[in-house]
């Protein structure tokens, strides 16, 4: 998808889940990391981390690994 697009394609979502829980997967993980509230990190099936982007680079643990990807 093209860079506009997928701009968007964000601006919808976040006007469509202004006030709600959505699940959002995103290959350019990176382009909407900084729209959300927060993130949650699943291993396993158990969620093994959660907070905000910054909060997650700080831990530096699996999520930090991943946003290097």
């Amino acid at each position: 998808m093209d860079s506009i697009t997928e701009k968007e394609i964000s601006n919808l979502y976040e006007n469509i889940l202004e006030d709600k829980i959505g699940i959002i997967i995103a290959h350019r993980f990176l382009n909407i990391v900084n729209t959300v509230d927060k993130i949650v990190v699943l291993q396993n099936g158990e969620i093994v981390e959660s907070g905000n982007h910054e909060e997650l680079i700080k831990k530096g643990k699996i999520y930090k690994q991943l946003a290097k990807l």
